[in-house]
């Protein structure tokens, strides 16, 4: 993808990835960053027994009290209220950040 584009006819979607290569690449390397910081995250243990990373259990029961209905200034106040109880550590707050 690094190379001029092929000169013989190619489908749409091979000329779509060809022109949004970097987006693609920035992607990826943004969801491996985010798999680090997932992997190095707190961890709870969810009712039914799975272990899940803290930011999403917090994401799941934001939502979950909400009724899927996603406002920015409610989940502001949610993890607030619950940092009140239990501080976050910094990668965690960067998961929950809309990017």
């Amino acid at each position: 993808m690094d190379g001029p584009p092929p000169e013989s006819p190619v489908s749409d979607d091979f000329r779509w990835l060809y022109d949004n290569s970097r987006l693609a690449y920035s992607d990826l390397h943004g969801a491996a960053r985010a798999l680090r910081l997932r992997a190095k995250s707190p961890h709870v243990r969810t009712q039914n027994g799975e272990v899940i990373p803290r930011a999403l259990a917090i994401a799941e029961a934001f939502l979950s009290a909400v009724s899927y209905e996603f406002s920015e200034p409610e989940f502001t106040l949610y993890v607030e209220a619950f940092q009140e109880i239990t501080v976050l550590k910094l990668n965690e707050l960067g998961l929950l950040v809309l990017r």
